[in-house]
């Protein structure tokens, strides 16, 4: 594991992403009340897990349009500083319906109990960053891997 911003890194692949994605919707499917009618992703970190969301949930993946008053999920890729949560449920246009979750495939340790509506696949350590398969990659190479992962999740 290497450092960036005096921080150790922690790279996940499109193997692990996916068993992420499948431990996510599990859980989901586990709470008797989520509905999984429309799975919104916060740009941009969000929207790849939500398109996977919907694809394994059988839901309509849409852009966090947060003044919607339909969204079930809002879906981001991880859960650190708590700010994109507090702009999706406290912050101006905000998510008005409850319950909405918001789902993460990530969550830092020091959040795990400050958001009652919150479901993540995994924790990670506090001085961790994370870098998911689509970052850091040139825009093509990006929409290449995905495609091919979106594929592969079609067709099993």
């Amino acid at each position: 594991m290497g450092t960036v911003h005096n921080r150790r890194l922690l790279r996940i692949g499109w193997e692990r992403y996916d068993r992420l994605i499948e431990i996510l919707a599990r859980k989901l499917r586990r709470k008797p009340q989520v509905r999984y009618g429309t799975i919104a992703g916060v740009p941009s970190g969000g929207l790849v897990p939500a398109v996977s969301l919907s694809h394994r949930l059988g839901g309509e993946c849409v852009t966090a349009d947060l003044g919607r008053q339909d969204v079930d999920i809002v879906v981001d890729d991880i859960l650190d500083s708590g700010l994109t949560y507090r702009q999706v449920f406290g912050g101006k246009g905000h998510v008005k319906r409850a319950p909405v979750y918001f789902a993460v495939l990530c969550i830092k340790r020091s959040q795990l109990r400050r958001y009652s509506n919150t479901i993540h696949a995994t924790v990670v350590e506090d001085d961790v960053w994370v870098v998911f398969p689509w970052e850091g990659k040139s825009g093509k190479r990006v929409r290449q891997d995905i495609s091919a992962y979106l594929n592969k999740v079609k067709g099993e």
